[in-house]
This record gives structure tokens, sequence and C-alpha cells, in this order.
């Protein structure tokens, strides 16, 4: 480099200043060498004619590759080498391949990012070639769409996958010619696990002239189910105001049926069999018909109640003593409480018809299978249970770590989707005509809710029903005390 910078400013760029230079550096690479075997008595006889022309020959063609090189190298690089130094032309190769070694280092460390997000990311993400086979994937979409499964879904084609089903608005391929946004479900191949829903988007991507199908989704099953959970108790409040409007006035008039037929067995003095015994009937009809309006006040939460603390564990063994026999004599009953004990703050009487309900609903699921029939009581606390801690609307302000749960598991017939969305809504059964009427888990809702907790359900036809009730711990420090008798 020294030599070519000397030579370059007396002569110019050219060919010339290389293979003066690269000439000059083979003369003194063998001067060296001629004057030590001198100096030590030895001839110089060991190059030949022929290894001074290949060597001559080589220096030219490495002047011709050198000066093709640097000829582009200094059209990219005008402004930054003139008027260079020797030491800093030679400092500039050298910093090149620092450089070179820098950029190396910072494409690393950028691919090794791409994989940190890409891998870590909740978004199940997928890159499919043309033909709709899947050229890579990040671990969200291999459990999404193969769940619990080793096997990995690249080179596959997302219908090709046995373990779920897809659903798509949008076909995977061929690539969309601009972005689509769709929803998309997907279900499992052996019913394992509950129907997840995506917002999806595919995108084109062209990498060269190839080009790929990127797809990303967003899991918003849990929204949706948040959303449908507002519209309902919305739904109910409203079902309430109305309930409890008509249960004030319908109580008024089954008063004065009453009071009518008392009234009339007092003037009419003596009178036949037959016409008390019919008075004794709409007496009778009339006291059971004044249950339906205090079964409404109690679901539009405006009962009278008197709460109290209570032991979950001999309260349960005290409803199982309550249950009819004729229901549980085939049914395993399997209260698993963690190490206690489980206090609540409610009233005794609401709280223990809301749970004779549940218990009673279950042991009718189970009676329309064969055997066995099991019943499963869990309680704990609330961070401890399968179910997400959803708090409705009115108690979004209530953490985990101040409520327990306590769940009803039945292997009963379950329940489809029409069901589960009217299930507490007053006067809805699946009963047979005049075996319920509806209000049984109306006023199971207005209990639990008038003891500031909730519900959360999971059931599906065949696979049995989970009812998880959400309560406040009384035994916290700062749960409410007691009612004053």
């Amino acid at each position: 480099p020294i030599a070519y910078t000397k030579l370059r400013n007396y002569n110019g760029p050219g060919f010339f200043p290389i293979w003066a230079a690269l000439t000059l550096s083979l003369v003194a690479n063998m001067l060296p060498h001629c004057v030590l075997m001198v100096a030590v008595g030895h001839p110089i006889n060991d190059v030949s004619p022929g290894d001074l022309i290949a060597w001559l020959a080589a220096v030219l063609l490495l002047s011709v590759l050198l000066h093709l090189y640097l000829t582009l190298w200094e059209k990219e690089n005008r402004k930054h080498i003139r008027e260079k130094s020797p030491f800093a032309i030679l400092f500039t190769f050298l910093g090149g391949y620092q450089h070179a070694r820098r950029l190396e280092r910072d494409l690393k460390e950028w691919e090794n990012r791409y994989q940190s997000i890409l891998k870590n990311t909740d978004s199940p993400i997928l890159f499919l070639e043309q033909d709709g086979v899947i050229a890579d994937a990040n671990s969200a979409a291999q459990e999404l769409f193969n769940p619990g499964s080793r096997r990995t879904i690249i080179g596959r084609r997302p219908e090709d996958l046995h373990h779920v089903n897809i659903k798509s608005q949008v076909p995977f391929y061929p690539a969309p010619e601009k972005a689509a946004d769709f929803t998309m479900t997907i279900t499992s191949g052996d019913d394992s696990w509950e129907t997840r829903t995506l917002k999806a988007t595919l995108r084109p991507l062209q990498l060269g002239e190839h080009t790929l199908t990127v797809f990303i989704g967003r899991d918003v099953t849990e929204e949706l189910r948040k959303s449908e959970q507002i519209d309902h108790a919305q739904r109910l409040e409203s079902i309430g105001l109305l309930a409890g409007g008509i249960a004030h006035d319908f109580n008024n008039y089954i008063n004065a049926i009453l009071g009518h037929t008392d009234l009339a067995t007092m003037l009419c003095g003596e009178m036949s069999n037959d016409v008390r015994v019919q008075l004794e009937k709409i007496a009778s009809i009339a006291e059971k018909a004044a249950k339906l309006p205090r079964q409404l006040l109690d679901f539009a939460r405006k009962g009278s109640d008197l709460p109290r603390r209570i032991d979950l564990i001999p309260f349960l063994k005290d409803c199982f003593s309550m249950l009819p026999p004729a229901k549980a004599v085939n049914v395993d009953f399997q209260l698993l409480p963690d190490p206690g004990p489980w206090y609540v703050f409610a009233d005794l009487t609401h709280m223990q018809q809301a749970i004779l309900n549940l218990l009673i609903n279950a042991m009718d699921a189970m009676a329309e299978v064969p055997l066995p029939h099991t019943l499963t009581i869990r309680i704990g606390h609330a961070a401890e249970s399968k179910f997400p801690f959803s708090p409705p609307r009115e108690l979004a302000d209530a953490k985990s770590e101040k409520y327990l749960f306590l769940s009803i598991a039945d292997n009963g017939s379950g329940m489809n989707d029409r069901v589960r969305k009217h299930l507490f809504d007053p006067f809805f059964t699946t009963k047979p005509a005049g075996v319920g009427t509806g209000m049984g888990l109306a006023m199971v809702y207005g209990a639990i809710a008038r003891a500031k907790g909730w519900i959360e359900l999971a059931s599906a036809p065949g696979r049995g029903s989970v009812f998880c009730i959400y309560l406040p711990d009384q035994d916290r420090e700062d749960a409410p005390k007691e009612a004053k008798q």
C-alpha cells in the first residue's frame, strides 16, 4: 500500500502503480533472502528462470484483479479517499475487514432477536409457501395447530393437520394480492378442548422472486366470552328489574285472594263439604303461588336476608343430608377441599337453597346417563381454580387473593350452547312441563350475586357440567363482619 500510494501520487490512478508496487514488493520479499544466502556463503542458484517467469505472471494477474477491485471501490468511496496517506490506505484495508466482522456480528444479533421475538410472542405466526406448505412457524402456532404433539407442523399444510378442525373465511393459499383480515375457528379433532376463535390476517411477503404468505392470528376466545358475559349480565339485570316489579304486584293479588277466601269461609258459616274443600284448595293454591314472587324477589336481589359467617365444610355436609334419598342413592359424592376451614359471608337459607338446587340439577343430569355417577365438590383459593378469574362488571375491582371458589362437577348429560346461554333466565327450563318452574337457577344466580359473588359454567353435551362459584373469603382480615342478630 505504501509503494502504491507513492507511485499513484506521481503517475495518477491506473494499472501501472499497482503493477509496479506489487513488483517492488516481490523484489523486497526476495532481497533479504538473497542477502542472507550470500552472508552465510551459499550460492544463489535455487531460483530458476521458470520460477521467475511464473512469479512475474502471477504479479501481472494479481495487478489486473486489484486494478478492477480498486476501481469499483474508489467509485463507491471517492469522497472519502482523496489525499489519503499510505498508512491511511493500510488502515482502510484493515478497517474494512473489521467492519465486515462487525456487520457479521450485528447480523447474527438481529437474527437472534428475530428468532426470540418470533418464538416468544403469544400470537401464532405461520410462513406459507405458494402451495400452502408451512415453511416456518413459531411456538404459539405449533401449540395452536398441533396441540400436545411434538411433531412439527413445518412442511405440512394446515388442512392436513389431523389434531384440529379449521374453519376459515379466507383460504390459506394461494397468497392474497393484498392483506386480508378475517375470523376463523379451530376445534379439537378429538373434542379434548374447547373451540378457539381467532382474528387473523394473511399478508403476501415478497422475498426477491419468491412469494410467501404470512399468517398472523390473535386469540379472541376470552374476549368474546367476556363480551357474552357482559351481555348476559345486562339481560339478567333488566329481567331482574322487571321481575321485581311484577313480584310486588303479584304478591298483592295473592294476598287479596287469600283474604277473600278467608272472608268467604267466615261469611258462609254452615256450608257443604264440597264448598269447604274448594275454598281450602283455593287457599292452598294461593299459598303455593305466593312462593313464586318470593323467588322472583330473590332473583331481583330485593329479598330480605341476614348475612352471616358460614363454614363451608359442615354447611355442605348438611346440604348432602337434605338431598332426596331416591336421587342420591347411586351417586358417589366426593368432597375435595384443601386444608380449611373455609368461610364465606352470606344468607344461610338462600345459600342453602342455591347449593341444593345445583346438587339436585346435577343428579338429574346424571340420571340421564349410565352409571357410575360421580359428583365432585372442590373448595380452594380463587387463584387455584381451573376457570379464569373474570369478575362481572359490578365487581370489577375484585382481586383473586380475596376470593375463594366452590365448584360442583358432575359427569351427566351436559348442556349445549343454547341451554348455557339461557340457563339463569327466569322460567327457562329443560325439564318436562309440570316438573320444574324454571326459577331454581335464577334463584341461585340471585343468591350468589347478593353474597357479592358470581358463577362460571363449563359444559358440553355428553361431557358433564362444572359450576364454579366465586365468593369473598370471609377468613381474611378485611372481610365483612357478621351482622348483629
